[in-house]
């Protein structure tokens, strides 16, 4: 029995999971901050801006930003290499202002233009 196939589609829903879980971690960051006393008082330690929607602000949670890379990584190991590509340009879209040296930025860039 080959289970490649169910392995890459486990990759596949685990690097889904992470995504997901990073997206609610910035909702439920959100919804503590915005019930703290401080919060509904208007105090300035407040650091959450509510006036930018949680999805905004997801995309510049680093945690958020690998889940996209993860997924890009799930989907060229399930021979998607469509779904590969759109995942690698969230991610570096994400990062476009990121500095150039850093180590896993190098290697998504190299996994992304091996894709093309």
């Amino acid at each position: 029995m080959d289970i490649a196939p169910y392995l890459r589609n486990l990759v596949g829903e685990c690097a889904k999971f992470l995504l997901m879980l990073s997206l609610l971690h910035t909702w439920a960051s959100d919804l503590i901050s915005f019930q703290t006393p401080s919060a509904r008082s208007g105090n300035s330690d407040n650091t959450s801006d509510h006036s930018v929607p949680a999805t905004a602000r997801f995309a510049t949670n680093p945690l958020g930003a690998l889940a996209h890379l993860s997924l890009a990584r799930a989907y060229a190991l399930s021979g998607d290499p469509a779904k590969a590509r759109a995942a690698y340009q969230d991610f570096l879209t994400l990062w476009k202002d990121a500095d150039l040296d850093i180590p896993i930025l190098e290697e998504a860039k190299g996994e992304y233009a091996r894709l093309k």
